[in-house]
């Protein structure tokens, strides 16, 4: 789910203060994204999914940006001026919205046990 490589490699060149409050304000600023993507805007939902995607490679949240990859390849299959109207896209997405969910909390909950200072 998350690779905690990446997220050590993050610690390590930020340290200990940096590493907090870049990982707070990079979470921050997905939720703005995530809540978009629950009610997805046609023209923008690719974009959407790809800065989502990009965030969570450069955060280590594999799990995530494999799902955004499934999702935006799915999604570049539909017609999305379309998007609102069918259910085709929910499902996708609303499995991407569990694994952002799932993402957060196992990151909040182990980051401590799996980063060495």
């Amino acid at each position: 789910m998350i690779n905690w490589e990446r997220v050590q490699e993050l610690y390590t060149e930020l340290g200990a203060a940096e590493f907090s409050e870049v990982m707070e304000q990079l979470l921050d600023e997905l939720h703005p994204i995530v809540e978009k993507l629950q009610a997805p805007d046609p023209l923008t939902v690719e974009a959407d999914l790809h800065r989502l995607k990009s965030a969570a490679m450069n955060l280590g949240f594999a799990d995530l940006a494999d799902k955004c990859r499934e999702v935006e390849r799915h999604v570049q299959g539909l017609n999305t001026l379309h998007l609102k109207d069918t259910q085709e896209a929910a499902a996708p997405l609303h499995a991407l919205l569990q694994c952002f969910d799932r993402s957060i909390s196992v990151f909040d909950g182990e980051w401590s046990v799996h980063v060495a200072a």
